[in-house]
């Protein structure tokens, strides 16, 4: 079963571009520091060369493997992690980016889809498709948010999709959709829409609005 897999996608090099500027900005103060006292640099001649090359190498790798261990951790405490989608944390934390800048030419839509019948999939195929199920769900969503629009495993089998749009876009109206799974398989949910027009918008509200509507379709 080759699922879409997106967990390390989207990781970023923050922790290590910072560690990696960490171990730069020594070198570089520890020539400064030695230069206002000595009056010039140390000369690396000969074994004080190979010496000094290798543990700068030695040193630049350790960071590179501290900042990574940063990003990792960054990374999952942001995501869910089987899918790879956003976790609640994250869309709670963020979600004021999405409607704060909203103005009269935009608007935010929230998405709330809720898979149809997941318990009778883990019950018939086992707790393995379930995984794989809901890692291409993520995936297929993850493929169709647009711009700069995430997508969340909000919990259980449910997703949430957040995303801003131009006013001119054409608005989705609430449905049943089936999905199309790499293994042939077909997995409907149910969709609940929502949208928000200026930038005051609660979270918690839409959500519940949308989880009303979706629930019309259930």
């Amino acid at each position: 079963m080759n699922a879409h897999r997106p967990m390390i996608i989207g990781l970023r090099y923050k922790g290590r571009i910072i560690s990696i500027l960490l171990v730069i900005s020594l070198y570089i103060f520890w020539s400064v520091y030695t230069y206002s006292f000595q009056g010039n640099l140390p000369k690396l001649d000969g074994p004080r060369f190979w010496v000094t090359l290798i543990v700068s190498v030695l040193e630049g790798m350790l960071a590179w493997w501290i900042g990574k261990r940063f990003d990792l951790v960054r990374f999952y405490s942001e995501r869910d992690c089987l899918t790879g989608a956003y976790n609640r944390r994250w869309v709670y934390t963020h979600f004021y980016k999405y409607v704060h800048h909203v103005h009269q030419e935009k608007h935010t839509r929230v998405t709330l889809v809720d898979l149809n019948d997941f318990k009778s999939i883990n019950d018939q195929y086992g707790h393995e498709m379930g995984d794989f199920v809901l890692t291409e769900i993520a995936g297929i969503l993850n493929e169709r948010v647009t711009g700069t629009g995430v997508v969340s495993r909000w919990g259980g089998d449910e997703f949430l999709m957040i995303e801003v749009l131009p006013n001119h876009s054409t608005k989705e109206t609430d449905a049943m959709e089936t999905f199309v799974l790499s293994n042939g398989l077909e997995v409907s949910g149910a969709k609940g829409i929502v949208y928000c027009n200026n930038g005051n918008c609660d979270l918690d509200q839409l959500v519940s609005e949308a989880d009303k509507k979706m629930y019309e379709h259930k």
